[in-house]
């Protein structure tokens, strides 16, 4: 899209959404371009970054709907490939539950917008409602890479969040599907994904967490018991570096260290060659920043 849409589609945003909070009321008589359509010719939206709806709540509001009847409207667009009928944008737990209140008929606001635009609109209207679990979110933002090569930092404009956050949450696409699964359906927090996430053993600590009960800093620190278990390993079978011996090494840590800009620790495990380098950051901000300079971001 181009960026002068973007910024229409920003300052429109509050017109878009906030006309159409929970608590708003619908009038009697249609106005401000509202109007009934019936559900049987409205479909899902395809892009709805909100893949799992919790059946209760659904009861809880079509019970609600069965009494007071849909009070806001639903955003919804002219389908893109069937002639009369519309594609929901927003308010897809409000369509579904009027459905399960055995209502034909809902108050609709029509919108005019692109497939980008409509993947955007339902990413903000989830993200805004605060319970959108963090592999839903991470996927919308995927899709807004894959089928409209957006960066990190023009996601990050679109959703009013940080690069880093962004950044963050994408990494959780790394988890294994089981572990993903466990995070929608609310068994995991987001907490134990981020530190799961490039783990090795991520499933079978996932179920000791579980078992057990573990609390984010549960987790936290069984794994630097367990770091710090590996690490006096390291120390008593590694062959100590010499500056006599391996010069190169040294010099190389001091080189990539300035050129990041960050603490890096060059460890030799052994004398056949083998180890690692560690690279040491404190916060969001430098972990994007690392990412920045080894070009792997998408």
């Amino acid at each position: 899209m181009a960026e002068d849409g973007k910024k229409r589609l920003g300052k429109g945003l509050a017109a878009l959404l906030g006309d159409i909070a929970e608590e708003t009321t619908l009038p009697q008589t249609t106005r401000d371009g509202i109007r009934k359509v019936a559900l049987s010719i409205i479909s899902s939206n395809p892009r709805n970054p909100r893949l799992d709806f919790d059946l209760a709540q659904l009861n809880e509001l079509a019970a609600s709907i069965k009494v007071k009847g849909v009070l806001s409207p639903i955003l919804v667009r002219t389908h893109p490939l069937v002639p009369g009928n519309f594609e929901l944008i927003a308010g897809e737990r409000r369509w579904r539950a009027a459905q399960l209140a055995g209502l034909t008929e809902i108050p609709v606001l029509v919108q005019d917008v692109t497939d980008q635009e409509s993947l955007e609109i339902a990413l903000i209207e989830n993200i805004q409602r605060a319970d959108l679990n963090v592999i839903d979110e991470a996927l919308g933002y995927q899709h807004l890479m894959k089928d409209f090569d957006y960066k990190h930092d023009q996601i990050a404009a679109v959703v009013s969040k940080s690069r880093s956050h962004i950044t963050n949450i994408l990494r959780m696409l790394k988890l294994p599907e089981s572990i993903q699964k466990l995070v929608r359906t609310g068994e995991l927090s987001a907490g134990h994904a981020k530190i799961l996430v490039g783990n090795e053993n991520a499933e079978e600590i996932a179920k000791t967490i579980i078992a057990q009960g573990w609390s984010v800093r549960d987790l936290e620190n069984a794994m630097q018991q367990q770091n710090n278990s590996v690490s006096g390993i390291e120390k008593n079978n590694r062959v100590p570096l010499s500056i006599n011996d391996f010069p190169e090494l040294l010099e190389m840590e001091r080189r990539i260290g300035e050129q990041l800009g960050l603490k890096i620790k060059i460890v030799e495990s052994g004398s056949s060659g083998n180890g690692h380098i560690r690279i040491y950051y404190n916060n969001n901000e430098q972990f994007d920043h690392i990412v920045d300079r080894l070009v792997i971001r998408k």
